[in-house]
């Protein structure tokens, strides 16, 4: 090679401890000085090849073949056997004449021998783009060119990530999200308590042991969840998505622009540089005014939105910029709150994006919230996750992060309320209901039960805790916040905002307010205010949550007939109709009982209506009275009666599954529960007559029987088995039905207990919550009370044989045939996508060809067996029962497969387990 050849642009010598920080460094570089072969950094070192020859083939390098050489230097590299050669030649290097070809960096301000000058570009508290922009800058001097020759090219530069474009996004990220607090935070600074940090614990599906035993879902790491390439977070509202997601957001922002206190948080690692795009779906729809686009499954739509962003923002990101960066999987997009947009939003434009960024970015991390049964919609390509309630420990830790001000009586409090089966003990399961309520309890307001109360009091205590120059009480600023909360939620679909000059029209039904200045009282209402916000002159709440129950406050005023038009207009997105509705419902039953119940009567239809139409009325009567303290006694009226023995038999039928949606079977089949479900008047018996199958699956061969790829040790060896005939319950035991038991006093009954667990229990775990769902099956019984059930009905557990034979017959894979249970199979309740147990029967696709209805999914289901492995015999471990049949909450194929075993402790009450009833035939 001749002396004037230059093979590299820019040479990087550096220390194994910032490897990591250099790789981005370098592809920043290459992009702005013609890729990566022009820069002389890790798998392109040439050094690596040389060992031998480094003294002598290092100086040609730097000072024959390289345009600039940098060196950037830590406390490692001054110990680093192949970097001392490195400094060695810089060092001689940089005395030539040329010395300008030398660029010195470093770290905590190291002093390598031989260099004492004043020469060094510092780089403690700089991010890879911030240096990258050093170096250019000082390559574009050395070539006699503009400083900025480099990093402001306009279109065509292809260097898309210098210091004054993401950093600069960065910085207005990381100001906005500091300047926007979370809830928690800002509540409890309210009180005076600063320190208090919010507490979100995020969870994954529950999971099975490699020996079978279920388990409660387990706390996992955020940075489990950051692993993953796409990631869809379900939670109910109020759980920590949005804090989630800012936390995140704020963590990646800190790592580059602060990365001496990165990692701090342990949200992310502080390693991970990428960019945060942190979006809210209604803004990337084309409803959004900002990008007026029709097409949003192109995805050239979310790079012309972020462009557009960036020129209102002053990002100074080009498309092309963009373009590049959601190519080259340098940024992280979160979407957050899914379940905002209105449902024909999510189908037709959202998501044909989202499932087309494997297609055209398929290096970019996507993450994206929502509320629980977004899931199922088409999300397949999603890792799904979900936010479970608070456990029993988190609630505790939780409350004792309160200093003072009488926390020592609200842990007393807590801690008798979670031991007990109360509906305050919902409240404290959620991170936003649990603030709340501990808020309201240390400024005295302790004798509040249900959620609405804990919204309403929690928002009239904000207002009053802010005194206003307008001087409005805060009575009558609560009803202007409302009549703006129904002005966004019944206008424009898909914003989430109104409009500063169309307030006074929304609040002009209010007396007093006729020549009030809106304007000027919304400016200051929101400086400050945890409820509200301003941006670019619309006003905008802060917690969906909250503007839907505003909204739903804000209908309380209207007539009923103005209520009935809104809840049966076609444009009345669904996800919102079910908040809004159960809030009002949970109103009017504390206010206006009359009067929720001759509204529940007027949505009922005529039994000639289509049976879609019926359907929806009987969705929204169960919207209505879904937080309703009694919805039972709500409901037994004529109409709703006749309208519930319309539908009922389509909701359940084979026939007219496809006409009916599995989201409003859901509410349909809840509302059927609550009016009395005439399927499980009385157990259904049917008789299976037995024979003889092969039992257990083998992963070795599939050309051999019962071969599944997923199968595990302790289903093999595959072996026949004689199964006598007898009869089994269509349905697993109800909520009802165990009802019965306890009434009958079966608890205090000795004769139907084993030894040692008489009175060990007096009723099921979380049995509460359970009884407004009687037509869902019981969960939270261990095997004891599943088995004194049995005694007192006169039946018995199934044993594992029995049940596998139910599910398999002689010679099929699943209870419906061979193929594998789907998202959109309609097969089971399965992989969380529900988010809760469904009345029993509501899959008639995944019945068995006898009639048996959920043995795949919904809950697992106790059998009368111990554990014993196949073909060892025996009376197995004394300590675990079987368990069968997968739940709502795993996912296929994992367990929800005819073959899997699971075990369980019999002792064990968990809110996934349940149980149905056999009988020998004599």
């Amino acid at each position: 090679m001749s002396p004037t050849t230059c093979r590299f642009r820019i040479s990087l010598s550096f220390s194994g401890e910032k490897r990591e920080f250099v790789h981005d460094v370098a592809a920043e570089l290459a992009k702005a000085v013609g890729g990566q072969k022009a820069i002389l950094y890790d798998k392109y070192h040439e050094a690596e090849f040389a060992r031998a020859m480094l003294k002598s083939y290092l100086p040609k390098l730097y000072y024959e073949q390289s345009d600039l050489t940098v060196a950037i230097l830590s406390p490692a590299y001054l110990h680093s056997e192949w970097a001392g050669l490195e400094w060695s030649a810089i060092l001689e290097f940089s005395k030539k004449e040329e010395s300008k070809k030398v660029m010195l960096c470093r770290f905590e301000k190291v002093e390598p021998n031989g260099f004492y000058g004043a020469g060094y570009a510092e780089l403690d508290n700089k991010s890879a783009e911030e240096c990258a922009q050093l170096i250019l800058e000082r390559l574009a001097i050395n070539e006699d060119k503009a400083k900025d020759h480099y990093t402001s090219r306009g279109e065509d530069s292809a260097f898309i990530g210098s210091a004054n474009s993401f950093t600069v996004y960065r910085k207005w990220l990381f100001a906005k999200l500091e300047e926007s607090d979370t809830w928690s935070a800002q509540f409890f600074r309210t009180l005076g308590k600063s320190d208090v940090k919010p507490f979100i614990p995020l969870s994954g599906v529950t999971t099975v042991g490699g020996n079978g035993h279920t388990s409660e879902a387990r706390k996992l790491p955020l940075k489990t969840v950051l692993s993953e390439r796409r990631s869809l977070i379900e939670g109910r509202p109020g759980s920590g998505k949005t804090t989630f997601t800012r936390l995140v957001a704020y963590e990646l922002c800190k790592n580059s622009l602060n990365p001496e206190s990165a990692g701090s948080n342990k949200i992310v690692n502080p390693e991970d540089k990428r960019i945060p795009l942190l979006l809210s779906p209604i803004d990337v729809s084309s409803n959004a005014p900002i990008v007026p686009l029709r097409d949003i499954a192109n995805p050239d739509h979310l790079v012309q939105f972020l462009s557009s962003l960036s020129e209102r923002q002053s990002w100074g990101l080009s498309s092309k910029h963009i373009q590049t960066l959601l190519e080259n999987g340098n940024a992280i997009l979160i979407l957050d709150g899914l379940d905002e947009l209105p449902l024909q939003d999510q189908t037709n434009e959202v998501l044909p994006l989202l499932n087309l960024f494997d297609e055209h970015f398929p290096k970019l991390c996507v993450l994206v919230t929502a509320r629980l049964q977004i899931g199922q919609n088409d999300f397949s390509g999603f890792s799904l996750w979900q936010i479970s309630e608070l456990q029993k420990c988190d609630v505790i830790e939780f409350i004792q992060s309160l200093e003072k001000r009488g926390t020592n009586s609200l842990l007393k409090f807590v801690e008798q309320e979670l031991n007990r089966d109360s509906p305050i003990r919902t409240l404290l399961t959620l991170p936003m209901t649990l603030a709340f309520f501990s808020v309201l309890y240390l400024t005295g307001q302790a004798n509040l039960t249900f959620y609405s109360e804990v919204l309403s009091s929690i928002c009239q205590w904000l207002l009053d805790s802010r005194k206003l120059k307008s001087g409005l009480t805060s009575s009558k600023r609560f009803n202007i916040l409302r009549a703006i909360a129904l002005a966004i939620q019944f206008g424009k679909e898909g914003v989430d905002t109104i409009r500063l000059s169309d307030c006074s029209e929304a609040c002009s039904s209010y007396p007093g307010l006729e020549d009030f200045d809106m304007e000027c009282y919304l400016r200051e209402e929101a400086r400050g205010s945890e409820l509200i916000e301003l941006k670019a002159d619309a006003v905008r709440f802060k917690m969906p949550l909250l503007r839907e129950f505003f909204a739903a406050s804000g209908l309380t005023t209207l007539t009923d007939d103005e209520i009935v038009t809104m809840f049966t207009s076609v444009g009345f997105a669904d996800t919102l109709q079910a908040s809004i509705a159960g809030f009002l419902g949970a109103l009017l039953e504390q206010d206006a009982p009359r009067r929720l119940q001759g509204l529940l009567n007027r949505l009922s239809p005529c039994q000639s209506q289509q049976l879609h139409e019926r359907v929806k009325a009987l969705k929204t009567i169960g919207d209505l009275v879904s937080q309703v303290a009694r919805p039972q006694s709500f409901l037994q009226t004529d109409a709703i009666q006749a309208l519930v023995n319309s539908v009922s038999d389509s909701v359940y039928s084979e026939k007219s599954f496809q006409e009916i949606t599995i989201e409003d079977r859901v509410v349909v089949s809840n509302v059927i529960g609550q009016c009395g479900d005439k399927r499980i008047d009385n157990t259904t018996w049917i008789n299976i007559d037995g024979g003889s199958f092969l039992m257990g699956a083998q992963a070795s061969c599939s050309k051999r029987p019962s071969y599944h790829s997923r199968a595990l040790s302790n289903e093999q060896p595959v072996h026949e088995v004689i199964v006598g005939s007898f009869e089994v319950s269509k349905y697993l035991v109800t909520v009802e039905e165990y009802g019965t038991f306890i009434k009958s006093g079966g608890y205090e009954s000795k004769e139907f207990w084993s030894d040692g667990q008489f009175r060990t229990n007096s009723r099921p775990k979380r049995w509460n919550e359970q009884v407004r769902f009687p037509n869902r099956p019981v969960v939270g019984v261990s095997w004891f009370e599943a088995a004194a059930y049995c005694k007192f009905v006169g039946a018995r557990l199934p044993t594992e044989e029995e049940w596998e034979f139910l599910a398999r017959g002689k010679d099929r894979s699943y209870p419906w045939g061979d193929s594998e249970p789907t998202t959109t199979s309609n097969h089971c309740n399965h992989g969380g996508f529900i988010g809760h147990a469904t009345a029993v029967g509501l899959f008639p696709l995944g019945n068995s060809p006898q009639g048996v209805c959920d043995l795949l999914g919904n809950v697992w289901e106790w059998c009368s067996n111990w554990f014993v492995a196949y073909g060892i015999g025996g009376d197995g471990d004394q300590n675990l029962k079987i368990l069968r049949g997968a739940s709502w909450y795993e996912r296929p194929p994992g367990s929800v497969r005819s073959t899997y075993r699971g075990v369980n402790n019999p002792e064990e009450r968990h809110k996934l387990v349940g149980f149905r009833l056999a009988r020998t035939i004599q």
